[in-house]
């Protein structure tokens, strides 16, 4: 297992975890009727939300690879085994 603990490796996971957190991010956006106006209160709730989901995702796709490094830090040390 250790042996995969790779910085390669790693670099990896973390591309195809922030992909994949942009890609879900980007389907559930939040989205304004078009019917809702323009009441500077709306705007600035929905300017609210597309922010915090944003922080949301970015914070999902860079906070698992980041926890699956200090694990395998931990449980491998700083040098990973070689086959």
């Amino acid at each position: 297992m250790c042996a995969m603990m790779t910085f390669r490796n790693w670099v990896l996971f973390l591309m195809v975890c922030a992909a994949a957190a942009a890609l879900l991010g980007w389907q559930s956006l939040p989205h304004l009727p078009l019917d809702s106006g323009v009441d500077p209160a709306t705007l600035a709730a929905y300017q609210s939300a597309v922010i915090a989901h944003w922080i949301k995702f970015a914070a999902i796709g860079l906070g698992i690879p980041l926890l699956v490094l200090i694990v395998g830090r931990l449980a491998c040390g700083s040098r990973p085994e070689r086959l």
